[in-house]
């Protein structure tokens, strides 16, 4: 069974491979034994990657194409919190998985990193919402002017 999981790089992969096995019910599988390794692997692996991958990228992440700067890099951070959030709901649907004592600390580790990753999305958006409400006085401007002495008209670039 663990050979079984040797190959596979991507803990979502293996994980899907697991639910297809427990879905045998067969109990010398030792299903349970699996997901609490791949829990391990998980923490190894993808936790800190996506960790090392946020401190590296967090003051200029890749964005997508034509895509604003602010946006780009809500989007980078949910895609992040998505890679690390969506294997994490699959543990914790596993009976008696999370309250093992090596989950502990993956459970914490996990915590610490989503909480980080909500604040960076949190603070980008409140400084794009305080940026768009300087922009919508700069609409409410006339577009075109005239000009008091002369009374020729002007386009306002303010």
């Amino acid at each position: 069974m663990s050979s079984s999981f040797q190959g596979i790089s991507s803990t979502q992969r293996a994980l899907s491979q697991l639910e297809r096995f427990e879905r045998l019910q067969l109990s010398c599988l030792n299903i349970h034994g699996q997901y609490e390794q791949l829990l391990l692997q998980y923490a190894k692996n993808d936790l800190t990657y996506a960790q090392n991958l946020y401190n590296q990228h967090r003051h200029n992440p890749p964005i997508d194409r034509d895509m604003p700067p602010v946006a780009g890099k809500i989007s980078w951070v949910r895609k992040l919190y998505g890679f690390i959030s969506t294997p994490m709901n699959t543990f914790s649907n596993v009976p008696d998985l999370l309250s093992l004592p090596s989950a502990g600390r993956v459970v914490r580790q996990y915590n610490r990193l989503s909480q980080v990753l909500t604040e960076y999305e949190v603070l980008y958006y409140n400084a794009w919402t305080r940026q768009l409400e300087s922009a919508q006085e700069g609409l409410k401007a006339s577009l075109l002017v005239r000009h008091p002495d002369t009374h020729e008209i002007f386009i306002n670039l303010d």
